[in-house]
């Protein structure tokens, strides 16, 4: 990926060979994939402990599995910080190690310290597809959705079939008001890009979130058909089948993406979802019991979107 740095000669090759395959298996996003990405920097360290790029690599898949695997926030970060201070006293100059501290001050809801940390990176290596897209992570805080859109769109230009970057760029396309631009580029990813499955999962969001529940409907089945792990498609499902009116339905897709994503800690994410079909059918005391388990910002996880990194 346009990420990775040209390697040190004083690097030992097969601590960097490790390095590679490790930020392959941290691309692709999954609980199973973080952990053989933290077993492979880890194994890089061993070989080379001065390796700064390993560090970074350390550092990165602990602050996502906070959103993709099974860390909390608070475990997350405060097993990346020793990660990240590691590799800018290693190498001060390196881009990778500005974008990890980045990414940790964003995990931190620290979005100046982070759009600093990352601006560094993107100065430091303008090919490093991940600054720019944390850096409009960051920027989509702080300043507005048309900033973020700039950065998503540098990222995409580096790394064109990235699933998360095509996430946030979509996402914000539509925001910013070309929903048919960020349509488009999703169904081009569904056509040409390796990771059609990812994308079509986004289009159903996109489609859901923007009132077209027939397509949302229509893309989710399709997913759920195809049968790869389709827990999110039946999130999809339900959402769309409660704005449709059909409550049994949306609740009975819910209930099958509960189950398909027990083992992924994220419960508290969908809580907010089924407190919603509740209040449609005016169950109060089903929903009263739902009201010790969610929490303050469950509602806001459904509402507003604020890209993923």
């Amino acid at each position: 990926p346009p990420m990775v740095a040209a390697v040190d000669q004083s690097v030992d090759i097969r601590a960097y060979d490790i390095y590679l395959a490790g930020r392959h298996h941290w691309h692709e996003r999954t609980p199973e994939s973080l952990r053989r990405a933290l077993n492979l920097f880890q194994r890089a360290i061993e070989i080379d402990e001065n390796f700064a790029l390993a560090y970074t690599g350390l550092a990165d898949t602990y602050l996502l599995m906070e959103g993709y695997g099974d860390l909390s926030k608070a475990e997350a970060t405060a097993r990346a910080e020793t990660p990240v201070a590691r590799a800018l006293a290693l190498d001060d100059s390196l881009s990778e190690a500005y974008a990890s501290l980045g990414l940790l001050r964003l995990n931190q809801g620290d979005m100046p310290a982070a759009e600093l940390a990352l601006r560094a990176a993107v100065d430091l290596n303008r090919n490093n597809s991940m600054a720019h897209m944390w850096l409009g992570l960051a920027l989509q805080q702080n300043v507005g959705p048309r900033a973020a859109l700039d950065e998503y769109e540098r990222a995409l230009r580096l790394d064109v079939f990235h699933p998360t970057i095509n996430q946030n760029v979509a996402f914000t396309r539509a925001t910013t008001g070309h929903f048919e631009e960020a349509v488009a580029g999703l169904r081009n990813l569904i056509d040409n890009g390796p990771e059609a499955g990812k994308a079509a999962y986004v289009l159903a969001n996109l489609y859901n979130d923007y009132g077209h529940y027939d397509e949302a409907v229509l893309w989710s089945r399709q997913l759920v058909a195809e049968g790869d792990d389709p827990g999110w498609a039946y999130v999809e499902l339900a959402e769309a089948m409660l704005a449709l009116g059909d409550y049994p339905a949306a609740e009975r897709h819910l209930s099958e993406a509960e189950t398909r994503l027990a083992a992924r800690s994220i419960e508290h994410d969908l809580l907010g979802l089924r407190a919603e079909i509740y209040l449609a059918q005016g169950r109060f005391e089903d929903l009263g019991a739902l009201a010790g388990k969610l929490g303050e910002d469950a509602e806001m996880n459904e509402l507003i979107w604020t890209g993923v990194s």
